[in-house]
């Protein structure tokens, strides 16, 4: 895993808990039918797992390219939802993901300069932290 850039902590408004590079040796099956952005999403570089901050109790699975832009996603109700939606797609990925190395200053230093948030304010957190 030492080639595989992590992704950063938040995408898309949600931030990062686990994510999972999709190597070359891992078998791409098509089973889902995911369209999004006016294209139909195919083989992605990477996955990763979030919780989106809007609506907090919402788990992703996020479909991305090599630079963690966000392809697409799928709503799931855990973590283990979403690995196991993911597995349909990429079957033997299960030992791949990995828990988001962000602390919390780094989380919270990336959304002030990356979304010009202070994450500490109740809208943005919405009383979960």
């Amino acid at each position: 895993m030492s080639s595989v850039i992590a992704p950063p902590p938040v995408i898309d408004s949600a931030l990062v808990l686990d994510f999972a590079h999709v190597s070359e040796e891992i078998t791409f099956c098509g089973e889902m039918h995911l369209h999004a952005f006016g294209k139909w999403v195919v083989r992605v570089a990477n996955l990763a797992i979030c919780r989106n901050y809007g609506e907090p109790q919402d788990i992703l699975l996020l479909f991305c390219d090599s630079d963690w832009n966000s392809e697409g996603c799928i709503p799931c109700s855990d973590m283990n939802e979403a690995k196991s939606v993911a597995e349909k797609d990429y079957p033997g990925l299960g030992p791949h993901w990995v828990s988001s190395p962000h602390n919390e200053a780094a989380i919270h230093d990336f959304l002030r300069s990356n979304y010009g948030v202070d994450p500490a304010t109740e809208w943005w957190c919405n009383g979960e932290q």
